[in-house]
């Protein structure tokens, strides 16, 4: 498939999300990106529309840190932490969710998913935007906790 995706012109891969999305607008192109990204530019559009995914394409996000990193152990607790006390859905809602709601799309124009049938080969390309949004966040969590004490708000 990669031999595919490269061998097509235009190219199947984009440089930046924004890009991505400025062909599936403009062309025959499909993009490939995590749900949350997904939900976030459906409902940012109201000419987009998304597949839904299914339960064995649903994954956990990683955080990369370099190699020995004293952080590990701190960006491992805060996470652990802001799962359990629900804050991680809270900064999901609060960052990712549709500006505006899907709701306000004309009847019958998207800002939601699509079926997807005899779909069969094609080109996309893996983005995972949301990765970033959700290291910044977090790095920017924990920074606050070490300078408030651990009663900062989240």
């Amino acid at each position: 498939m990669l031999a595919l995706m490269d061998s097509h012109w235009p190219s199947a891969y984009v440089p930046s999300t924004a890009e991505g999305v400025r062909r599936v607008l403009e062309e025959s192109y499909a993009l490939l990106m995590e749900s949350p990204a997904a939900e976030y530019y459906t409902g940012k559009n109201c000419s987009l529309r998304s597949a839904p995914s299914s339960s064995h394409m649903t994954h956990s996000f990683a955080i990369a840190l370099p190699k020995n990193s004293p952080h590990l152990s701190e960006v491992n607790t805060a996470l652990l932490q802001l799962q359990e006390s629900g804050a991680l859905g809270r900064i999901k809602n609060k960052w990712l969710r549709p500006m505006p709601p899907a709701a306000s799309c004309p009847t019958g124009v998207g800002g939601g998913s699509a079926r997807l049938t005899g779909v069969g080969g094609g080109s996309a390309r893996l983005d995972i935007p949301v990765l970033s949004s959700y290291k910044l966040t977090l790095m920017s969590l924990v920074r606050r906790r070490r300078a408030w004490g651990a009663a900062a708000p989240v």
